[in-house]
C-alpha cells in the first residue's frame, strides 16, 4: 500500500483537461432534447411506497437555496 501511495505522490495528476465547449450550445441542445422527448412540461412526481425517509429528505433538500430547482 505504501508503495502505491508513494507512486501516486511521485507521479501526480495524469489526467487531461476536458475539451473546451460552448455552454450556450450545450444548453440549447439540452433544451431542444428535453422539449422533443417530454413535450411542453416536465413534471417529476415522487411516490413513497414505504422507505426509511432518506429519499424524502434528499428530495426536500432539492428545494433549499443551494440547489433551488424551482427557480432554474
Amino acid at each position: 500500500m505504501w508503495h502505491m501511495l508513494r507512486q501516486i505522490f511521485r507521479v501526480g495528476l495524469v489526467t487531461e483537461a476536458p475539451p473546451a465547449t460552448d455552454a450556450s450550445l450545450l444548453e440549447a441542445k439540452l433544451h431542444e432534447d428535453i422539449h422533443r422527448v417530454f413535450g411542453r412540461a416536465l413534471c417529476i412526481r415522487h411516490v413513497d411506497a414505504g422507505s426509511c425517509n432518506g429519499c424524502e429528505l434528499e428530495i426536500h433538500a432539492l428545494t433549499n437555496p443551494y440547489y433551488n430547482l424551482s427557480n432554474s
